[in-house]
């Protein structure tokens, strides 16, 4: 006998987990400080295989192992009576490199729903804010050639993503930090692996509390 779960069929029984394992909880929920955060990360890439099918065709033998990206995003954190805050969020982000010889650009650009999770002991040891942070959600990657023929791959290719990192933020005038972070990132939109973004990120970043 098929079965059919609809949405509202799967809402209801999340609903009903969440009061079954934590009434108390579910019922003190409440909502703690929201932050919007920007910067600038140096990544590394895993190019290899499409810089290999360039340099064969064309002889160019332009390489690019990492690159600039910047990303900007928002986060609220709720907190249960008897449970740390955690965070919930979404972060856009967007990385590009330019082959200048062939002028053959590619770019990366991930929507990302994240989760934070503070962590409170570390901040005895060194004073500050750390984050683990995780995060999943679409990346679209973008081939454009202006100069020579590579019209199998040209084009743009929609794929799954995540990344996992952590964060450390030191506080500066009231309601505002400045940091880093590190994550490891997966990104690879285009099926046959040649446009292939992932790797590890480190970046520096601000974030605006209220």
């Amino acid at each position: 006998m098929d079965v059919k779960i609809t949405r509202m069929g799967l809402l209801i029984m999340f609903c009903a987990i969440m009061l079954t394992f934590f009434p108390s909880s579910a019922q003190a929920l409440e909502m703690e400080e929201t932050t919007v955060y920007l910067g600038i990360n140096y990544n590394t890439y895993n190019l290899n295989t499409f810089e290999e099918w360039v340099y064969t065709d064309y002889g160019d033998d332009e390489t690019f192992p990492g690159g600039i990206s910047f990303f900007l995003g928002a986060r609220q954190y709720f907190s249960w009576t008897d449970f740390p805050p955690v965070g919930v969020g979404l972060e856009l982000e967007r990385m590009s490199v330019s082959y200048s010889d062939l002028d053959i650009s590619l770019s990366n650009t991930g929507f990302l729903f994240s989760v934070a999770f503070p962590i409170f002991y570390l901040e005895d040891l060194v004073p500050g804010r750390y984050i683990l942070t995780a995060g999943a959600g679409i990346y679209r990657a973008s081939l454009v050639d202006r100069e020579v023929d590579i019209g199998e791959i040209e084009g743009s290719y929609v794929g799954p993503g995540f990344k996992i990192g952590l964060e450390a933020l030191f506080p500066i005038p009231e309601g505002m930090a400045l940091g880093g972070r590190l994550n490891y990132r997966f990104s690879r939109p285009h099926s046959e692996g040649d446009l292939d973004f992932h790797g590890l990120e480190a970046g520096l970043q601000a974030e605006l509390s209220f």
